[in-house]
Parts: C-alpha cells; structure tokens; sequence
C-alpha cells in the first residue's frame, strides 16, 4: 500500500489509491478485530465498552437516562469508556457488518432506518474526568449534555478543530476512531491527529478514519457511529465513493486517498 510519489499537498500523509486486494485484506482485518467487543460490566485495567438495560419508563426523560448513565462504569472517573444504554422494551444493539460490502450495508441500513425508525437508547463517553451524553427518547428526540470542564471529544489542534465522532475499543485494545472536522482534508496533518487521539484516549493502538461529514460506510465494522446522526442527510453509495477519507494507524504513515468501498 505505499506509494513512490509523495503527496503534492501535504507534506504529513501520502495520498493514493490503494489496492484492491490489499484493502480487501485490510477491511476484514479491522473487522475481525474491531467485531469483538467488550459487554457487560466487569472492568479489567483496560479501557472498554460497556452495555446496559434500562426500564422503559427511564427513557421518557434522557436527564434520568444521564444520571444512570453517569453511574455506569469502572469506579473511576478518570477512566476512559464508552456506555450504550438501552430499553428494557425496545432492546436493540448496533448492527454489525460483514467484511466484504459494508459501505452498502451501511447505506440499506440507513435507508431501513429512515422508515422504521430507532428505539430510544443512550451513549454516554467519558475521557479524561470529562464526559459526553447522546440521548434518544421515548418520542424520538435526540439531546445532548456535556460534564464540567467542556467536551472531552473535540479536539483543537493546529490545522483547526476536530471532533471524535465516535470511538470504541476492540477486546485486544485497539481504538477504532472516528473524527470529522470542517478543515480541508488535504491541510490536517494526519499524525498530529493520530498522536492526540492516542493521547486522549490513552490507546495503544488506533485505527483512526478522519472524514468531512460522519459518514463512514467502508470503515466502520457496525452500524454505531449513525446511532445519532442525521439520517436525512446520509450519502448515497456515489456520493461516498467520489469523496476522500484520511486514515491512519499506530505505527504506520496516514494516508488521503479515495474513501474505501469493498466489493
């Protein structure tokens, strides 16, 4: 996958069109390991993923939805996690993806969506002390709370400001991150992104796909990262495929190039 010809406009990242035998390789590779999360509740000294039930009822108003969230973790508040809360009676949990296909998985998995719409459900990331809330309630609505100290996901960096769209953690403690941001994707310097996610999310290793908007269709193993977004204004399979996606990993260069759609 490494080009002999540097990018033109970034002097941090190389831009090119990957292989597709390699990317094949590389998208069920992710996969594989970004499909074995962490459930329950049982805290190791890794950071993790935890799910919990709620009663329905708690879902008609999401501040009782952020007080149970705020108790559901290691015992630490300093602890980096992501929790997904759900409803006794409407118990769903994110849809994962096969390797091969999954920007259309993704897209048929919008368009379903757009008609039948999401049970209410909660994400709650805390970072650094700090935490993050997204909510669904019972009618549909979707609000937002940040912790003291401001939002642990946005990220000002030298380029512009970034946010970390979402992130979640495999059981061998990969990061798999998503960050969007308006600045132009041929001016972010790649590894100064990369550093300060590893950093804030104190990672070992991080996969990290950065984008214009939050549509991650080739990148993302599950259905999470659309939990709370604007379903409206999801990208057609065309749409996708003309754009570009900067992705980097622990250990290896970042890279912008055309946006990963697996056949």
């Amino acid at each position: 996958m490494e080009t002999s010809r540097p990018s033109p406009v970034s002097p941090h990242m190389e831009t090119s069109r990957p292989s597709p035998v390699s990317m094949k390789i590389l998208s069920a590779g992710v996969y594989l390991i970004m499909s074995m999360p962490i459930w329950g509740q049982s805290f190791s000294t890794e950071t993790q993923h935890v799910r919990k039930v709620l009663d329905a009822s708690t879902f008609d108003n999401c501040e009782q939805v952020e007080a149970a969230a705020r108790q559901t973790g290691p015992g630490t508040t300093d602890r980096v996690f992501a929790a997904d809360l759900y409803s006794k009676k409407d118990w769903w949990a994110e849809m994962p993806f096969i390797a091969r296909g999954m920007a259309s998985q993704a897209i048929n998995w919008i368009n379903e969506t757009k008609v039948r719409g999401i049970p209410p459900s909660a994400r709650f990331y805390s970072v650094g002390g700090r935490y993050k809330f997204l909510c669904r309630d019972t009618g549909g609505h979707i609000t937002q709370a940040l912790g003291p100290g401001g939002d642990p996901l946005r990220l000002a960096l030298s380029a512009g400001t970034f946010e970390i769209w979402h992130f979640q953690f495999s059981a061998i403690s990969m990061a798999h991150v998503f960050v969007t941001t308006e600045v132009a994707l041929d001016k972010i310097n790649g590894d100064e992104v990369l550093a300060e996610v590893t950093r804030r999310l104190e990672a070992r290793y991080v996969f990290l796909a950065i984008r214009s908007d939050p549509w991650f269709y080739g990148y993302s193993g599950d259905t999470a990262p659309y939990a709370y977004a604007d379903l409206s204004n999801a990208l057609t399979e065309e749409e996708y495929a003309a754009s570009r996606t900067i992705t980097c990993t622990t250990g290896s260069k970042c890279r912008l190039g055309p946006s990963l759609v697996p056949k």
